[in-house]
């Protein structure tokens, strides 16, 4: 079985294949979080979870599609950690 290659990896290639898949990976993700940013206007977006850097290194080719509501999108600090410490977090807050 073949070894995980990341999103930077794939970027890297020059396999038309490994860019497609990526693009067609990346493009709805892209879309979503610009259609969030459009009607919630945050001032950045935090990509948590097991692939938030993966999701970033995918993202960086496709900018925003219009720059008046382009927010900084960034991986979580904490990476894959980061939904169990904010959950956490929230329990420690609403306890007694």
């Amino acid at each position: 079985m073949p070894a995980a290659v990341t999103a930077e990896e794939l970027l890297k290639r020059n396999d038309e294949t490994a860019k497609a898949i990526l693009r067609a990976w990346a493009l709805p993700l892209r879309s979503a979080i610009d259609s969030l940013a459009a009607a919630l206007d945050p001032e950045l977006v935090i990509l948590g979870g097991g692939l938030g850097a993966e999701a970033c290194a995918a993202l960086a080719p496709f900018p925003a599609v219009a720059p008046w509501f382009q927010s900084p999108v960034v991986p979580a600090r904490h990476g894959g950690d980061a939904g169990v410490i904010g959950a956490a977090l929230a329990a420690l807050e609403r306890s007694p």
